[in-house]
């Protein structure tokens, strides 16, 4: 069968048809490589199985599964209700966004998806996954420090989730990033950060506790199961009309685009990781990111 998406403005005179079949493993991520000096995740070797993830599924004559475990949606309209950003019955599209605060590219990305939320009415759920977990940098790395302390607020993002207040995850994150990627601070009391946004200050004391490793592991698994090892931050899932739940490395930007252009990327994204066959778009980059207006 065939599923007809019509996408939302600039595109409403297009139609794009395309044979449909529903995921049954995890989307690929990215193959990568180190640039721009930049703590971004990338760059690191898959582990066996990997740390956090879950082996690829093996490749057999009839593509990555038989045709016979491969169905159809019941509901066309679903594939368009995610490009429009209504998932089943009108109700918000559920997003988590995987970030370490630390990472440039991941601010950069959070504030495209974040200026297109309401448009595309996203409920987007705020994820962690911590760069020095993930790669281990050398103590005499430049990024060693920055990783360590950035794995702190994450331990508060934790904290906060768990009293009850996942809804202010947002504007905590926002914080950091306003902090960390605009006025170039790093290393500050996270105190600051809540009081900043009103939120008891007490949950700074999760920024040393290693008890909250368990969690943020925990979650930051459920992501790196979803694309594996070889990817960096940010990591973005949607669920699809038939439920499963699909992720993507990216999309990695260097500003954030136009109105039009940024509704267009995402979708693009939504497009690009439904589709069983799409594994990876590349190019190697050449600026630095630029973060625009301080939220």
């Amino acid at each position: 069968g065939t599923v007809i998406v019509r996408l939302p403005a600039p595109y409403d005179a297009q139609t794009i048809e395309r044979p449909y079949q529903a995921i049954s493993w995890s989307i690929g991520a990215a193959t990568s490589s180190t640039t721009s000096g930049l703590p971004n995740g990338r760059g690191m070797p898959a582990m066996a199985g990997g740390r956090f993830g879950r082996k690829a599924a093996t490749d057999s004559p009839g593509g990555p599964h038989p045709p016979e475990m491969r169905r159809v949606p019941e509901c066309p309209e679903g594939v368009r209700s995610l490009h429009n950003g209504r998932h089943l019955g009108g109700i918000m599209t559920p997003v988590r966004f995987w970030l370490d605060p630390i990472c440039p590219w991941c601010w950069t990305t959070s504030q495209w998806i974040r200026r297109i939320a309401s448009e595309r009415e996203l409920d987007i759920t705020w994820e962690p996954i911590s760069l020095f977990e993930k790669n281990h940098p050398d103590p005499e790395s430049p990024f060693y420090e920055r990783t360590v302390w950035s794995k702190g607020l994450l331990r508060v993002l934790e904290s906060v989730r768990t009293a009850g207040l996942g809804d202010r995850l947002g504007e905590l994150y926002a914080e950091y990033g306003r902090r960390i990627h605009h006025e170039g601070e790093t290393l500050w009391d996270v105190a600051l950060a809540l009081e900043a946004v009103g939120i008891d200050t007490t949950h700074a004391a999760a920024a040393s506790n290693a008890s909250w490793d368990e969690e943020l592991l925990r979650r930051m698994g459920e992501g790196l199961a979803l694309v594996g090892d070889e990817v960096g931050t940010p990591i973005i899932s949607i669920v699809r009309p038939d439920g499963r739940e699909v992720a993507t490395f990216g999309p990695v930007i260097t500003r954030y685009p136009s109105h039009d252009d940024g509704l267009a990327l995402w979708d693009a994204f939504v497009t690009l990781t439904t589709m069983e066959e799409f594994w990876e778009l590349k190019r190697t980059r050449t600026v630095r990111p630029e973060f625009g207006e301080a939220p």
